[in-house]
């Protein structure tokens, strides 16, 4: 009987350290697991962090770039907008120029003996040269046309001729512009497709080269 009993509670021993092993080792898996979550879970959150940052660098670097690209654009844009407002200014400036000359061409009334023919010339020369520069074409054909009319005039009257050389040495004597030199630029810029306009301008001129030099150019 007492064997029996030392039995049973030898059994009963082994039962309870067995159970009791057994939570421990269960307890130690759920700590390791517990580590392991742990670890787990930090180096998600390690690896979330360096994505982010990436990320975020590599957005900034993309915005940078593409702020630099339309700033260029816009800086370009805006500069080409400018230059075409300047020229565009310009053209029209001297159109005005161009026409302010005309009309002063016209309204120049020819006096006895021929007076007036230098101021009316040098007007129209004025005229042209604006036409020209602003690429006017039936404008630099009215111009060129309108001083080749007044070339003839002077070529065939000695008087009037005389006139206008006297005039346009006055004005040289005065720094103005009245000198061979200064038309003959203007007529080297008549378009060829004026050549009998541009021949016979040139030939009037070329006739009176010598009296219409300024004291530095004898």
């Amino acid at each position: 009987m007492r064997d029996s009993v030392s039995q049973a509670e030898l059994i009963g021993a082994y039962q309870e350290l067995v159970e009791s092993q057994s939570s421990t080792y269960q307890l130690l898996v759920y700590v390791f697991l517990g580590i392991l979550g742990l670890f787990a879970f930090a180096t998600w959150m390690f690896n979330f962090k360096i994505a982010k940052r990436q990320i975020r660098k590599h957005t900034q670097k993309i915005f940078e770039e593409e702020r630099s690209v339309i700033i260029s654009s816009i800086g370009e844009e805006y500069d080409k907008k400018f230059r075409e407002m300047k020229d565009d200014l310009n053209n029209r400036f001297t159109l005005i120029q161009a026409t302010s000359s005309r009309l002063f061409a016209i309204s120049i009334e020819i006096k006895e003996k021929g007076s007036g023919y230098a101021n009316k010339l040098a007007w129209w020369f004025s005229a042209l040269e604006n036409c020209i520069e602003t690429q006017d074409d039936l404008y630099i054909g009215i111009c060129a046309e309108e001083i080749k009319k007044l070339s003839i005039i002077l070529s065939e009257n000695g008087e009037f001729k005389n006139t206008f050389i006297s005039e346009c040495q006055d004005q040289i004597r005065r720094n103005l512009t009245y000198t061979y030199n200064h038309f003959n630029e203007i007529i080297k810029k008549i378009p060829d497709s004026l050549i009998t306009e541009k021949e016979v301008i040139k030939s009037f001129y070329d006739s009176i080269k010598d009296e219409l030099q300024s004291d530095k150019n004898k």
